[in-house]
């Protein structure tokens, strides 16, 4: 049992008055200016002498710039979320860099578009929760009220508050907290999951969670919002009227979808002492795979999921082991280590030739998940590196052969 420092966020939807809706307009207009005014900057100060700009650099310039006639109102809101807007874009382009040296495709840092999701940070200094529990931020008139669904604990430190605005119209604040909470050393189950597109995931206990598939249940009425946008005259306020709608029906999409994962994901964390997942390049299977294939394969976010187990791991005392990205899971056989040569993507269920072991493809995989990561052979839930049954020689795993040759819809995982 031992006390950890976890940093938290807590989201909240707020309803601000005509008033402050105006504020915040403001607000958020002055730290996307100020945002793309940094990255103009450094790509034109990158052009001429070949080395970058950082935030503190750009901060000095920008005290000056606020001093020109013609920007005075970047005064009229707090300097520090301005201040912020440039230290995210020095986290925008170090990101940048980093995937670049590990050969991912990921583009520059782009400027901001009011229409999408705009947001403004505020350090503790400048906001405070008074006794009815309403936000007071300054600069911002009267109170935002908060529809509060949660607390955090009461000797919990409260560092930042972001202010956001989707592209919906819905308005949320995020508090960032740090608190300090006690994981216990859990004598549990160990399990190895299996991700799919029939079934979400299936369990080394051979559970199988479906699929929900939100994305493909409103594709219709997606695709029928989609057309009256693009039949809209641009500047038009039917065609703002038509994105908004086309808007509501994407958060509509990725809500369920995030309170499906969550869900899932703290379930599995916190009934068990040690999770095996799979390692996924998602990314080369949705540049490689057809039209329908990748747009399922995005509808189940697996990446996010992923993301999900591992902190949420973190917090509940449960160790996430992935799998090594080539390990054959669904071609080995979980009671003898054999491997077939081939086995084809339609084939649910096939029988091992050595030991005449039935199995059913995504249980079987999850079994190998299981044992090769948390269970008796690989690493285990120490770290402790333990022999596999089986070496296995670079091949790569359905999933990843998918991904590299491509394949239809229909006989997918």
């Amino acid at each position: 049992m031992e006390a950890i420092e976890k940093i938290v966020g807590y989201k909240y939807r707020i309803y601000p008055n005509c008033e402050q809706v105006v504020a915040l307009s403001q607000l958020f207009g002055c730290v996307r200016y100020v945002y793309n005014w940094g990255l103009s900057l450094r790509r034109e100060h990158y052009r001429e002498t070949g080395e970058s700009i950082n935030s503190y650099d750009l901060s000095k310039i920008l005290t000056e710039h606020k001093r020109d006639p013609d920007f005075v109102w970047l005064n009229d809101v707090l300097r520090m979320p301005l201040r912020i807007a440039l230290f995210h874009l020095d986290t925008a382009y170090k990101n940048f860099f980093e995937q670049r040296k590990k050969r991912k495709r990921v583009g520059k840092p782009r400027y901001k578009k009011k229409q999408n999701r705009q947001s403004a940070t505020v350090t503790y200094q400048y906001f405070n929760i008074d006794d009815n529990r309403k936000l007071n931020i300054h600069k911002i008139p009267g109170s935002l009220k908060i529809r509060w669904s949660r607390y955090w604990a009461s000797d919990a430190t409260v560092k930042s508050v972001t202010v956001s605005k989707d592209t919906a119209g819905r308005y949320f604040v995020s508090f960032l907290v740090s608190e300090e909470v006690t994981v216990i050393d859990k004598i549990g189950d160990k399990i190895g999951i299996d991700a799919g597109l029939t079934h979400f995931l299936t369990t080394s206990d051979g559970i199988k969670i479906e699929n929900p598939k939100y994305f493909q249940k409103l594709l219709a009425k997606y695709r029928r919002l989609s057309r009256n946008l693009s039949r809209k005259k641009k500047g038009s306020n039917n065609r703002e009227k038509a994105r908004i709608k086309m808007a509501k029906t994407a958060v509509r999409i990725a809500d369920l979808r995030k309170d499906f994962q969550h869900k899932l994901s703290t379930r599995l964390t916190s009934e068990n002492q040690a999770v095996g997942i799979e390692s996924l390049s998602v990314e080369e299977m949705l540049r490689n795979g057809s039209k329908q294939l990748s747009r399922s394969i995005a509808d189940a976010s697996w990446s996010t999921f992923l993301t999900m187990l591992v902190y949420k791991g973190n917090w509940y005392g449960c160790d996430v082991v992935p799998l090594p990205e080539y390990f054959p899971s669904s071609k080995t056989c979980s009671s003898c280590g054999y491997v077939v040569p081939e086995l084809p993507l339609s084939a649910r269920r096939w029988t091992c030739s050595q030991c005449d072991t039935e199995h059913d493809r995504d249980i079987n995989a999850a079994i190998n998940i299981r044992n090769h990561t948390v269970g008796e052979t690989g690493i285990d839930a120490c770290g402790d590196t333990v022999r596999p049954q089986q070496r296995y020689t670079g091949q790569a795993s359905e999933k990843q052969e998918l991904s590299m040759h491509g394949a239809s819809h229909r006989s997918c995982i």
